[in-house]
């Protein structure tokens, strides 16, 4: 399959919204902005090609990436009865942001939340153009942070755009940290340790780059001029979580969830090792 856009992250986007156009009820993901942060190149590839999308390995693709994101959103949909936290409101920080579209489809529970998309500039304004392009406005409580997670330290960067570290925060970052350095990583899952605030931090991670729905994931990113850095399995990041101070983790990985959420029979996410998901507690 041949993608429009030339970054792995903007690839799953276009997934997301294939997942609202085409894929039966009950979706794992409703998300009807997807569509509108498509490029003209994108739309046109599922309005001439739609059975592209519609092969039983892709489908299953698509259900593991969904997975993830429901994993993330469904553990800050929990923490959102906390939005008043000594009467101060939680902050979403979304690392790796690529074309997320949860700031234009927050259900009323969040709408007290602020919300940081943190990503490369050249991502950033890629995305800026398509909502450009597209119409949509951002909402009034979204902040756009730009950071290169290997130079930067995204930390500083949010603060500087208005994040408060003594206020609660929820750190999200899925499909990213395998393209990272193992320094780059740990900055990353560190960030909630070094707030001052109550602070989590749910992310995804994939262990070695051959096996089966991770191989699809690995091919894709090199279909996408990107590499696997640092493949992490399961037991190895539970070990480094505790190594850096967590004590509360949780874990478990896309199929196991998928059968956790949705109904008996459900269609299954196909043959491969499935992403490993994560929720850590500060």
């Amino acid at each position: 399959m041949t993608l429009a856009s030339g970054n792995t992250a903007f690839s799953v986007g276009l997934q997301r919204a294939v997942h609202h156009l085409f894929d039966p009820e009950p979706r794992i993901l409703e998300d009807g902005a997807a569509w509108s942060l498509l490029n003209a190149d994108e739309r046109g590839l599922v309005e001439r090609r739609p059975e592209l999308f519609q092969t039983s390995p892709v489908r299953g693709f698509r259900r593991r990436l969904l997975a993830r994101q429901r994993y993330a959103e469904d553990a800050l949909r929990q923490t959102a009865p906390e939005v008043a936290w000594q009467d101060v409101a939680w902050q979403y920080v979304i690392l790796g942001a690529g074309l997320d579209s949860f700031a234009w489809r927050q259900p009323d529970w969040a709408r007290g939340l602020t919300i940081f998309e943190v990503d490369r500039p050249a991502e950033q304004a890629e995305k800026r153009e398509r909502l450009a392009a597209s119409g949509l406005e951002p909402p009034a409580n979204l902040r756009f942070v730009e950071a290169d997670f290997e130079r930067d330290d995204p930390l500083d960067l949010l603060i500087a755009q208005g994040l408060s570290v003594s206020a609660p925060t929820f750190f999200s970052c899925l499909g990213v940290l395998v393209y990272l350095s193992r320094e780059a990583i740990e900055r990353l899952l560190g960030l909630p340790l070094r707030m001052r605030g109550p602070a989590r931090i749910a992310f995804s991670t994939a262990g070695d780059a051959s096996r089966g729905g991770e191989g699809a994931l690995a091919r894709l990113a090199a279909a996408s001029q990107e590499r696997w850095i640092s493949p992490v399995g399961p037991e190895e990041m539970r070990a480094w979580l505790e190594r850096i101070g967590y004590e509360d983790i949780a874990g478990t990985n896309t199929d196991r969830y998928l059968d956790q959420i949705m109904p008996p029979g459900h269609a299954r996410a196909g043959s491969g090792a499935p992403s490993h998901l994560f929720l850590a507690v500060k």
